[in-house]
């Protein structure tokens, strides 16, 4: 199952008046949540079924946080200069955000979103799945601010183009 990444210059649905902002798009085995950041510019975070009784809200990352080879000496440059990030990345996040890298291969942040029992991924769109929706498209955009601003390193900045489709 291919995913888009987290930034898209295409939303892939068309929006509504109820919701002019967040639109969905149907796949096969997951749901786009879309939210529309202004014309031309949208974030993409996935909702998929990570095991029984939990959902996962996955902003794709793609292979951007590989740069992460040496923990040891960038955790405390990433610390320094990206707090947001940091706290994610040695899951002292606050909301619960986390670095995800799932059986199937896709990696980012993500959120967990249990749920009691098992419906269809379009039963979840509850106002509490739309505020973790909101949560996660907030904290990506935060993260990647940091990074655009005060990158760790200079490659973790020049990569950044690794989470736009």
């Amino acid at each position: 199952m291919t995913m888009r990444k987290l930034f898209d210059t295409k939303a892939g649905a068309t929006f509504y008046q109820e919701l002019p902002n967040t639109t969905i798009c149907m796949k096969k085995e997951s749901m786009e949540l879309i939210f529309k950041m202004e014309p031309g510019l949208y974030a993409i975070i996935h909702l998929i079924r990570a095991g029984e009784g939990e959902l996962l809200l996955l902003a794709e990352w793609g292979n951007y946080f590989d740069m992460l080879t040496n923990p040891n000496v960038q955790i405390p440059q990433i610390k320094r200069t990206c707090p947001t990030l940091y706290k994610v990345l040695v899951g002292k996040d606050e909301d619960g955000v986390g670095s995800i890298r799932s059986k199937r291969g896709h990696k980012g942040l993500g959120l967990i979103y249990k749920v009691d029992q098992y419906l269809p991924l379009y039963s979840y769109l509850t106002d509490d799945l739309l505020d973790r929706f909101e949560l996660m498209v907030n904290k990506n955009i935060k993260i990647y601010n940091e990074l655009l601003s005060h990158p760790p390193f200079p490659a973790w900045k020049e990569k950044l183009s690794e989470v736009w489709n």
